[in-house]
């Protein structure tokens, strides 16, 4: 009797991690944002996250083939906050030409 309850809450552990799986990924086709919000991006009046003027610079700096830590001293921030505002924007493309 106890080793089938145990089954019983195994079976029911993957069905829960299946269920969040699934939800998370239909919250990510939707465009919601999981997880921590960045920092110097803010949302605006429909909801979205967009980049204030710092994460912009910082954006078009790394464009032009500046180093992180040399963007962080233009900028005035953190040279880890400089990577992090580039990763996050590297993978909101990357998942809006998923979608496409």
């Amino acid at each position: 009797m106890f080793l089938y309850s145990l089954v019983q809450a195994e079976a029911e552990r993957l069905n829960i991690k299946e269920r969040t799986i699934a939800g998370l990924a239909t919250a990510r086709r939707k465009g919601k944002h999981l997880g921590e919000f960045p920092n110097y991006f803010e949302k605006d009046a429909a909801g979205r996250i967009v980049p204030t003027a710092t994460a912009m610079r910082a954006v078009e700096l790394r464009a032009s083939g500046l180093p992180y830590t040399s963007i962080a001293s233009e900028v005035g921030i953190d040279r880890m906050e400089v990577y992090h505002i580039c990763e996050f924007l590297a993978d909101q493309k990357a998942r809006l030409e998923q979608t496409l």
